[in-house]
């Protein structure tokens, strides 16, 4: 059993000597290998595998300790970028990327919001942020690239503050909206602006309607956010000081 371990132990020995051994005996190998490194980092790792192994009739045999060491310190953290087996070097492991996402995925993704999926692929990630982010926290910036594709039900009957709850849990069972540019500019609005009551805001392409001729909303249209605005007020402005998500249990599919 000792001799199994101490096997082990000196062949793993054995395998790091040969390995730093061939690093340096083929610079230009192991630089390609790691991607280049400079020619100075090279001679002085060099100079120190002349001292760690300085028996030329036995190249494998360790002359130096001290030298040894240093290089090898050199070689697994230092400016070669090297590990030994089993590790990873900060140097190698810093340029680590993780696997791109694919677009296919990013349009699943911002289809199921409802976002357009088509346009540049970053441009699609952006989208996909701002919605799933806090609407409190929006820039006027990330405002104005949201606002195209989204809509607003303003809720304009007595009591629409009992009823809140109920349509930021279950949805809308009815009820009209207007495109928030839209009703920016003044171009077809069915509001005409905020009137001062709850209201509702939704990604634009996720809405469900009766029909394709009844504007009218169907039943399980779920607000993405509410908000409670002054009447007039600037729809940004209301954003960002009155929206309120629906609690973390009934987002967590826009997460």
């Amino acid at each position: 059993m000792a001799e199994n371990v101490l096997g082990t132990i000196f062949g793993r020995a054995d395998a790091l000597k040969r390995q730093l051994y061939d690093m340096i005996r083929n610079p230009s190998d192991y630089a390609s290998m790691v991607g280049g490194r400079t020619q100075e980092n090279l001679a002085t790792a060099q100079a120190l595998q002349n001292q760690a192994f300085g028996d030329p009739q036995n190249p494998l045999r360790i002359t130096n300790p001290q030298a040894l060491n240093q290089l090898t310190q050199m070689i697994t953290s230092g400016p070669l970028g090297f590990a030994p087996m089993g590790t990873v070097s900060k140097a190698v492991s810093a340029k680590a990327q993780p696997e791109p996402v694919k677009r296919s995925d990013i349009q699943a993704e911002a289809k199921s919001l409802g976002l357009p999926a088509t346009g540049k692929t970053e441009e699609i990630q952006e989208l996909i942020g701002i919605v799933k982010s806090d609407p409190r926290s929006w820039s006027r910036e990330q405002y104005d690239l949201i606002r195209p594709h989204l809509s607003i039900h303003q809720d304009f009957r007595p009591g629409s503050a009992e009823r809140s709850e109920s349509i930021m849990r279950e949805g809308l069972s009815s009820g009209m909206v207007d495109a928030i540019e839209r009703m920016e500019k003044g171009q077809y609005s069915y509001a005409g602006g905020l009137v001062g009551s709850d209201a509702y805001l939704f990604p634009s392409r996720g809405l469900k309607y009766r029909s394709q001729t009844d504007p009218h909303l169907a039943p399980g249209n779920i607000p993405l956010f509410k908000i409670s605005p002054e009447k007039g007020q600037d729809i940004y402005e209301a954003i960002v000081t009155t929206a309120e998500r629906r609690p973390r249990s009934l987002t967590s599919l826009l997460e």
